[in-house]
């Protein structure tokens, strides 16, 4: 991945984080100074793209928002954004006490893509 494909990702990254974020009744990141980093990198953006990137977050997240229960959406979530090494993709993860819903972001194809992992009660 360039320098380019790591700046447009980490834009995505924030994108999808302050979209899925605003769905939820509370959210807070984990590392609150990534959250700063990443609006770096989206304010970059121009305007319009910020827009297009926005109106694919929704529509995904309306497509997925029926699959997972009313009451998840409800839960105090903490989210952690994890990039992986060699990967053209993070991971964004939600999590609250009995929940966890983890989703792939990946804005270097043609089209950005996001993928509904899993969503499940955390295993006690």
């Amino acid at each position: 991945m360039n320098e380019k494909q790591a700046s447009r990702q980490k834009s995505f990254d924030y994108c999808m984080y302050m979209i899925f974020s605003s769905y939820f009744e509370k959210v807070t990141l984990k590392t609150p100074y990534q959250e700063k980093k990443l609006l770096l990198y989206y304010k970059e953006l121009k305007q319009q793209d910020q827009y297009q990137m926005e109106d694919q977050c929704i529509q995904y997240i309306e497509k997925i928002k029926e699959k997972i229960p009313a009451e998840v959406w409800k839960q105090p979530m903490e989210v952690r954004l994890v990039g992986y090494n060699n990967q053209d993709y993070t991971e964004l993860r939600f999590e609250s006490e009995p929940y966890i819903i983890s989703v792939k972001a990946d804005c270097l194809a043609k089209k950005p893509k996001m993928k509904l992992v899993f969503w499940r009660k955390k295993r006690r």
